[in-house]
């Protein structure tokens, strides 16, 4: 089978290469096998949904490659669907271009503060506390003792003017002594790492003996127990999904729990107009700002109130 890669998969594997599988395989499978073969690009292959897909020639549709079989006599294409790339530093780029909507959209409804209060009554966090991805400094207003860090640049800016510690920097290289905190969260903010199960062996790192490692992360919309936005033909798509999450978070023995809130439509395409959430639903298609607008578009046939559920996680160290 010959592939060749784009962007970060490039410059990490190699422009093109070919391999032998001897049998035909669904795409999971062929993902799996050049992630155990080029264990360096690991991080990009867990991020996968972030790339276009060729095969034989032909653009691939998302919802048509799972039931693909590939084999050696194919040729496949991986091809970014976001600028440059680099997941990681897409991500921080969203996010730096979303601070202001950010921030409007948690002063009209608080959400992220009422998340990070809930996680932190689940996961009996204490004393010194490393907020991994702190965005605009939300967990500082429910928890004085706080040293944020988060990878983009304007969101530190804001973030500062709540926490007097923060940093710019990398959750899969924490740049702290191991044991240097009592607690360590990701509040709202794991799932959307690439490197995810880097991040939580970090957190572990700098965490001391008898602390916690605690995070939430997105499950979903629903209404009357379906998926609201299947049924409207969207999905947000992110690095880490609830299933593949909370297979890592209990091979690491974690406890995990459930918080629903009732959100009106209105809070729902609000939460979509933040351009980074926006691109989880239109990774491939258009501008920051064209995303938001097909977002808000889409979402108007939404029913007029839905549960949004999140997934909390607590590890004992």
């Amino acid at each position: 089978m010959r592939i060749k890669f784009f962007g970060e998969l490039g410059m990490k594997v190699g422009k093109e290469i070919e391999i032998e599988v001897g049998r035909e395989v669904a795409f999971d499978e062929l993902i799996k096998i050049l992630e155990e073969k080029f264990p360096q690009a690991k991080e990009e292959f867990k991020a996968i949904d972030f790339y276009m897909v060729s095969v034989n020639g032909k653009m691939v549709k998302r919802d048509e490659i799972k039931n693909l079989k590939f084999s050696d006599r194919d040729e496949v294409i991986f091809l970014p669907s976001i600028a440059g790339g680099n997941v990681k530093a897409v991500i921080g780029k969203n996010f730096d271009l979303s601070v202001s909507n950010y921030d409007d959209f948690e002063r009209k409804y608080g959400f992220f503060e009422k998340l990070a209060k809930d996680l932190a009554e689940f996961s009996k966090i204490k004393g010194r506390c490393l907020d991994v991805g702190c965005g605009t400094g939300v967990f500082g207003k429910i928890w004085r003792d706080v040293v944020g860090l988060d990878v983009a640049k304007s969101m530190v800016k804001k973030a500062r003017e709540i926490i007097r510690d923060v940093v710019v920097g990398d959750a899969a290289n924490l740049p702290f002594k191991s044991e240097s905190f009592d607690s360590t969260v990701f509040n709202a903010t794991i799932f959307l790492l690439p490197d995810a199960e880097k991040a939580l062996d970090e957190a572990l790192r700098v965490t001391k003996k008898e602390g916690v490692v605690s995070g939430s992360y997105l499950v979903g919309f629903f209404s009357y127990g379906e998926d609201a936005l299947a049924k409207l033909g969207l999905k947000h798509r992110v690095p880490y999904g609830k299933d593949k999450l909370e297979k890592l978070l209990l091979e690491l023995n974690a406890e995990i729990s459930y918080a629903d809130y009732v959100f009106t439509k209105e809070a729902v395409m609000d939460f979509y107009s933040i351009p980074a959430m926006a691109n989880g639903l239109f990774p491939k298609e258009g501008t920051l700002e064209e995303k938001v607008l097909m977002a808000r578009e889409r979402l108007r046939n939404l029913p007029d109130n839905v549960v949004f559920r999140w997934g909390l996680f607590k590890i004992l160290k």
